[in-house]
């Protein structure tokens, strides 16, 4: 069984502009949660370096990961 509480799951389209500023947002509201945390980014076929984005993003934070839907 997960020990995580929390599961946010994001479809990701052309947002790579706004990637750093949802994660950092949602990171902070959630590591004040006193909760176990995930956060999935799904990349939905973006036709910008969304991709590039959320794996740079997954390196940094260690409870985010990611699922590239159309590999």
């Amino acid at each position: 069984m997960s020990d995580i509480e929390v599961s946010v799951v994001i479809p990701v389209y052309n947002s790579e502009d706004c990637l750093d500023e949802l994660v950092t947002k949602l990171t902070d509201v959630l590591d004040n949660s006193g909760k176990t945390y995930e956060i999935v980014l799904v990349n939905d076929l973006s036709p910008d370096n969304s991709w590039r984005k959320i794996t740079e993003l997954c390196e940094i934070h260690d409870k985010l990961t990611s699922d590239n839907k159309f590999r």
